[in-house]
């Protein structure tokens, strides 16, 4: 067999299921290979977790925020409301009391 022929060999795909089985040093190989690629992915996928978390409690105190805005707004609206009425009775009774000579 030529350098070439072996070479070539060498790369063949395996005819059958036995040949193709890994020995126990390249499986633990593997592992860590996929252990050391799975240990940014899962500290990633951590992050992303954490920030949607954070992200639906920004939404959810949002929404109460905007309803507590909405209901002082009722709020400050009656009040300005009973502020004019106050100053209206306030001048009616004002014009009411004799001047001064």
């Amino acid at each position: 067999m030529t350098m070439t022929e072996v070479s070539l060999h060498r790369h063949k795909p395996p005819n059958n299921l036995q040949s193709f089985c890994l020995s126990l040093d390249q499986k633990q190989l593997l592992h860590n290979t996929f252990h050391q690629m799975n240990t940014p992915l899962d500290s990633l996928e951590h992050k992303v977790d954490s920030m949607l978390a954070f992200c639906e409690r920004l939404r959810e105190e949002n929404r109460a925020l905007r309803t507590q805005l909405s209901a002082l707004e009722g709020v400050n609206q009656s009040l300005c409301q009973t502020i004019d009425a106050s100053r209206t009775r306030l001048e009616a009774l004002m014009d009411k009391l004799p001047e001064e000579e």
